[in-house]
């Protein structure tokens, strides 16, 4: 799958809504996004701008323009190499930035929905064990979802499992997870010297 830097530069994720949608986050003014906005529309003519068209575009004037592109310089959004003598720019960075953006948003997304099942399943031990999970029982079930990350409905069926126990207890449910993960995660070498062993020592 494509990195969102790629699908924004590409502009399969529309560059200018994105831009638009995100500027204040970027620290930017509106003056600047809309510096932005033009100068990614004239790259896809030609990386050697012509600040004249931009001129023409905007009601600033050459050196005005010329101030806020020094300055989208300077905050990272716009780069410029010479090139034969000419100045060529680039909107990677800026690119980069709205990728990250995303990116970050989807992983506070994940994060969030992370957060939520951990809350159901304390409070589905706490209904189903009939006592309020310590802190210690806490730090145990962050592991499951944030370190281990076990799938959400094997967790439940361990719960359920312990939950007809007397003994039931947060460790009685991490001890069955660990021994069920590890049971079920065997690795490409050891599959393939297993099936060397079967072909060599199986049924004659």
């Amino acid at each position: 799958m494509k990195s969102y830097f790629d699908l924004i530069k590409s502009n399969l994720i529309d560059f200018n809504k994105v831009l638009l949608d995100n500027y204040s986050k970027l620290n930017i003014n509106e003056t600047e996004c809309l510096v932005l906005y033009h100068v990614h529309q004239l790259l896809k003519k030609n990386s050697h701008l012509d600040l004249s068209e931009l001129t023409s575009k905007m009601t600033l004037s050459d050196n005005e323009i010329s101030e806020v592109i020094l300055g989208l310089v300077n905050k990272g959004f716009i780069s410029i190499q010479l090139n034969d003598g000419l100045e060529e720019y680039s909107l990677d960075d800026t690119y980069r930035i709205l990728g990250y953006l995303f990116e970050t948003s989807e992983q506070n997304e994940l994060s969030n929905a992370t957060a939520i099942e951990m809350k159901k399943t304390i409070a589905s031990i706490e209904q189903k064990f009939k006592r309020i999970v310590s802190p210690m029982d806490i730090t145990v079930i962050k592991k499951w979802f944030y370190d281990y990350k076990y799938d959400i409905s094997i967790i439940n069926e361990e719960i359920e499992k312990a939950s007809k126990k007397k003994t039931a207890s947060v460790n009685m449910v991490d001890r069955a997870l660990f021994s069920r993960t590890r049971d079920n995660t065997i690795d490409e070498e050891t599959l393939e010297a297993l099936e060397q062993f079967k072909k060599k020592y199986g049924n004659n």
